[in-house]
């Protein structure tokens, strides 16, 4: 298996070395889900890339409740059927355009804010981190907020791929920034943007 059960891949980043296995559980580094362990049979019945069940939304939200939950073990964390279960029946989902938009705008300001420069690029992981479909549709949002003043950065589509390079927040962009990062935030920043 060359491509990584979740996102296959699809992106454009290879899993950064082969699967390894211990009993019943298959252990993957994807560039874009992170290092995550998941059931023999889920991987190969449910998430197999001839199955019709799992959907390009439904792999996003599994990539992004990865990443999202690998942030909080310490721990090797490990996808089983139930996991799966709960994506497929939408209990457990991707974030709205909006709210993935402010996530954008919180990912763009802690990187920035944390080295002192603009973004080079996007990483391999961003659209699992954010929680969007597929890195075309993040840099597709970050367009928008582009055009709305929040992000300044420039093109750098290729034939292949999209992406964008020198990435950061504007003075609106760092005020939105900073208005939710405070304790006194309004309650729906989404309305702002």
């Amino acid at each position: 298996m060359s491509n990584c059960p979740v996102c296959l891949s699809i992106d454009g980043f290879p899993l950064k070395r082969p699967p390894s296995r211990n009993m019943w559980t298959l252990y993957f580094d994807c560039p874009v889900c992170g290092y995550f362990g998941i059931d023999d049979d889920l991987a190969g019945d449910f998430l197999g890339e001839n199955s019709k069940g799992a959907t390009r939304r439904i792999r996003a939200a599994l990539s992004h409740w990865i990443r999202q939950n690998q942030n909080k073990s310490r721990d090797t964390l490990n996808v089983h059927l139930e996991t799966y279960k709960e994506v497929a029946d939408g209990k457990i989902g991707l974030p709205t355009p909006a709210k993935a938009a402010l996530s954008i705008l919180r990912y763009i300001g802690d990187k920035v804010q944390e080295t002192g420069e603009k973004l080079d690029g996007l990483p391999a992981e961003f659209p699992a981190e954010i929680g969007t479909t597929s890195r075309q549709t993040a840099i597709e949002i970050i367009g928008q907020l582009e055009s709305r003043g929040l992000i300044s950065c420039h093109d750098a589509n290729t034939l292949n791929q999209y992406d964008v390079i020198d990435i950061d927040l504007t003075l609106e962009g760092w005020e939105l920034y900073q208005s939710e990062q405070s304790e006194n935030n309004p309650p729906d920043m989404v309305s702002l943007l």
